[in-house]
């Protein structure tokens, strides 16, 4: 007896074989599913790419798509975790509750220069301000500067390196979201 999952894959529309084959390359045991008393043999269920409307049509017309629903959605449920997850959401909106507006007005300079100043208007409820930057390519903020001023310059920090963000903290220590210079989403043109 193989300790392999069985991974069903809906075989509706789709690449189905091509599913079943990569399936089979990576170790699982694969088998189609067209009814839902298949989804019971199954520990996992692979939904192939194809046109939706289609899909969900077959699966309305073959009766499987209530199950599908009902074995992914109910039974995959970790209600624990999704408790612990429920509980670092409400400690987080509790926290940015606490936290001061973020600042406004976030601008940096420094085109041609070895160093970036970065400045902003105050923040309602703000006892000092962070200054964040981070690689182009990083995915999270690398370093952090704290400032009790409306700006600050960072030395031997060039600006097209970096992304950088501004955020304010209480005098209890709560952090605002950070804030990009300028209006989000735009690029601001000096024509």
């Amino acid at each position: 007896m193989s300790d392999a999952p069985v991974i069903g894959v809906l075989a509706l529309q789709g690449d189905v074989r091509e599913h079943l084959t990569a399936l089979a390359a990576a170790g699982a045991a694969a088998g189609p599913v067209r009814r839902p008393e298949e989804l019971a043999e199954v520990d996992g269920l692979v939904i192939p790419g194809g046109e939706s409307t289609t899909i969900s049509k077959l699966a309305i017309l073959f009766g499987v798509m209530l199950a599908v629903l009902m074995v992914s959605v109910i039974s995959g449920v970790d209600f624990p975790y999704l408790a612990q997850v429920t509980r670092l959401n409400a400690v987080t909106l509790a926290a940015l509750a606490k936290a001061p507006a973020p600042p406004e007005g976030v601008k940096i300079e420094g085109a041609v220069s070895p160093d970036t100043k970065v400045s902003w208007a105050a923040s309602s409820g703000a006892a000092r301000y962070r200054i964040h930057w981070r690689g182009t390519t990083a995915p999270q903020w690398e370093h952090s500067k704290d400032v009790d001023g409306l700006g600050d310059t960072l030395k031997g920090v060039v600006i097209d390196d970096w992304f950088f963000g501004v955020s304010a903290i209480s005098t209890d220590g709560y952090e605002s979201p950070a804030v990009f210079p300028g209006p989000a989403g735009s690029f601001i043109s000096t024509k």
